[in-house]
């Protein structure tokens, strides 16, 4: 009775449901509505999870693992996803099991950085070797990902530079360049071993 085809009534609100994640990155539009009116729904989320940039997972997933999405459209998820914010976004928010923001969420402005992490060979690696069932994704996984933060030195100028430079030798097929390249960016301490 909530969950109905057009937006009609005041409350609804563009639904998505596992279904619409069809891959890593890809995301249907959404052909439903949920009508949110908090009063009548059992155990509603706080629409702060929905109406700000998240990224979002697919539970039900499979062989197929870890599948995200970015929505910046302010889809409201069905209960086949797990929606994930920046801390700050729900800070004000007084319930048990929030987190205070951190000096990492507080500087992190950029979701779709996270979202190519969690989307990395790499990670769907770690994924499946240590937080895996193969069925399903539960938050608890998603918070045990290993994401490092990442402070960037380099001028954004230069950044691009470099970037535009690694996708043209990408597209080259120099890939032997291309890691070389990247090994040179990386710091190093006085022995020449990687700081992480």
């Amino acid at each position: 009775q909530y969950v109905v085809n057009s937006p009609n009534h005041p409350l609804s609100h563009p639904m998505i449901r596992g279904d619409n994640i069809t891959n890593r990155y890809e995301l249907i539009e959404p052909s439903e509505y949920i009508i949110y009116d908090k009063e009548q729904l059992y155990n509603p989320m706080f629409e702060e999870f929905f109406e700000n940039p998240k990224l979002v997972f697919r539970k039900i997933s499979g062989k197929a693992g870890l599948m995200a999405v970015s929505d910046d459209e302010k889809f409201y998820c069905f209960s086949t996803l797990i929606p994930c914010v920046n801390i700050n976004y729900v800070s004000n928010i007084k319930r048990i099991g929030i987190p205070e923001p951190t000096p990492e969420s507080k500087s992190y402005d950029n979701h779709l950085f996270a979202l190519s992490v969690v989307n990395s060979k790499l990670i769907r690696w770690y994924y499946d070797k240590n937080l895996s069932d193969k069925l399903s994704v539960v938050p608890n996984h998603i918070k045990q990902l290993p994401i490092r933060t990442i402070s960037f030195t380099t001028p954004s100028v230069e950044r691009g530079r470099l970037v535009g430079e690694l996708k043209d030798l990408y597209g080259k097929g120099d890939f032997d360049r291309v890691f070389s390249l990247v090994e040179s960016y990386l710091p190093k301490d006085s022995e020449g071993n990687f700081i992480s």
